[in-house]
């Protein structure tokens, strides 16, 4: 080959990878593989706050902390890291990494409803008629400093209702 068409090789690799990565950037929105950002890497400050999803079953048996299931997340962490990323979107407002700024409640209801519908459908549901969904806050010392009820899934309608910000 000659050194005018190994030029052109390296130019089109060049743009493969440089176009995306600009497109990113003036559009404010990114995602993996073109962002600059590391995979699960972030800014950790004495402020910062860090969070965690309960999801507990409720009815006559009582209440019991249950977890999703389903073949693609066999582990809490992937199923958690997939909640948060995919289905319930970012708590820091304006994130680069979450892309429904525009989310009514009824489409974030729905979105909930159907994440439900798919990964509690192997629940043992006895005693049980609703699953209640709690965002827990820590601080940098892994204190709980807070926490809300997000809504509930109710296992019998198969909807999920949002009731934000409910104490504990």
């Amino acid at each position: 080959m000659s050194k005018r068409t190994n030029n052109i090789y390296a130019a089109c690799v060049l743009l493969l990878f440089l176009i995306p990565n600009v497109y990113a950037i003036i559009k404010g929105k990114e995602s993996f593989p073109f962002t600059p950002a590391p995979m699960f890497g972030h800014y950790i400050g004495d402020k910062s706050n860090f969070y965690d999803f309960v999801f507990i079953a409720e009815g006559e048996a009582g209440k019991k902390p249950v977890l999703p299931q389903h073949a693609e997340h066999k582990n809490r962490l992937a199923i958690k890291r997939f909640f948060f990323d995919r289905v319930y979107g970012s708590v820091e407002k304006n994130s680069p990494l979450w892309n429904n700024e525009e989310d009514s409640k009824q489409e974030f209801e729905q979105r909930l409803s159907q994440f439900f519908k798919v990964y509690f459908k192997g629940l043992e549901t006895s005693g049980f008629d609703r699953i209640r969904l709690v965002v827990k806050q820590y601080n940098k010392e892994y204190k709980e400093t807070g926490s809300h009820t997000v809504g509930t899934f109710d296992l019998v309608t198969k909807h999920f209702t949002q009731e934000w910000h409910k104490n504990q």
